[in-house]
């Protein structure tokens, strides 16, 4: 199983999302949230299909993984055996996601050098 690496902005993602849901009805921001653990739990054993990101260069690392009964994707990056996941977000908010820093990039390309 790969490691978990979770930005706190995907998290407040996700809450924001769930709280939206919640408070038009209850019971789809549980729902969303049970999915999006399935989803991740899935990433983490390798046992899900992902996507690129379009409008994302073809050599970038950014995977994406598209919900099923919500419009909601899992945006993430795969490094050194871990999973790190940047966002949570529905289609429009891809640049806000992309634009974030990516800790895990930087790792990479420190270790690159001492090689």
């Amino acid at each position: 199983m790969r490691k978990l690496i979770v930005e706190p902005k995907a998290d407040e993602e996700l809450a924001a999302a769930v709280d939206w849901y919640e408070a038009r009805e209850p019971g789809p921001g549980a729902a969303l949230l049970s999915e999006v653990d399935d989803a991740i739990a899935g990433l983490v054993r390798g046992e899900c299909v992902d996507s690129k990101v379009p409008g994302v260069r073809s050599s970038s690392s950014v995977r994406r993984l598209l919900l099923r009964r919500f419009p909601y994707s899992v945006v993430f990056l795969e490094h050194a055996g871990a999973v790190h996941v940047t966002g949570v977000c529905a289609p429009q908010a891809k640049a806000a996601i992309l634009a974030r820093p990516r800790p895990v990039l930087k790792l990479q390309r420190a270790s690159a050098r001492s090689t």
